[in-house]
């Protein structure tokens, strides 16, 4: 029973490697183009943010102003994200822990077969 139990985790803990893997570089990918939207958003409306202001009432141009500064924030987030997360993620995965469990089956049968 003991070599079966190690057969069934060393494949349970393959196959959860290979999600934590997976995981891992999905996660990645999409920090990856996240940051790259709110990269081009920030110097869409930061290279022309004077000209865009003339044309805003003072609440707008006071939203417009708390965006840029939140995603100067948020690129630098994701550079600590990119760094940090992927592979907390695929730690998440890891197995820390094994044991095994008899389980018994008992079968009941009438009296009369």
């Amino acid at each position: 029973m003991e070599e079966r139990a190690d057969q069934l985790a060393s494949v349970a803990e393959r196959r959860l490697a290979e999600r934590g893997d997976t995981e891992r570089k999905n996660l990645r990918e999409i920090l990856r183009r996240q940051r790259e939207r709110v990269a081009q958003e920030l110097a869409k409306h930061e290279g022309g943010q004077s000209q865009l202001a003339l044309g805003l009432d003072p609440a707008e141009a006071r939203q417009l102003d708390a965006d840029v500064r939140h995603w100067h924030r948020r690129l630098d987030q994701f550079d600590r994200d990119l760094a940090e997360e992927p592979d907390r993620i695929r730690e998440f995965y890891k197995v820390r822990a094994r044991r095994v469990e008899p389980v018994g089956v008992v079968y009941l049968w009438p009296e009369s077969n």
